[in-house]
């Protein structure tokens, strides 16, 4: 499977402290090995991960796993309406 990251991915990514970024990759890890898991949005064929306050959202579009957004839980789903 290809895994893409967005540039707004990256970009939140790197702001994130060394910790939380650890924990992001585990999630990562875990999302890569199963990429049918996580929480459906609605409206949308988008999913959500939680990693404490921050929100994972990927896609699977065919063959291809997209990471589209890494944000606060908060703004995470104002970016998505």
């Amino acid at each position: 499977m290809e895994i893409r990251y967005t540039e707004q991915f990256s970009k939140e990514f790197e702001k994130l402290d060394s910790s939380i970024k650890k924990e992001v990759l585990k999630k990562i890890e875990r999302i890569i090995q199963n990429p049918h898991a996580g929480k459906p949005l609605q409206y949308t064929r988008e999913k959500a991960e939680r990693v404490k306050h921050l929100r994972i959202i990927f896609a699977v579009k065919g063959n291809i796993l997209h990471f589209l957004d890494l944000d606060h839980r908060k703004e995470v789903y104002k970016k998505l309406k």
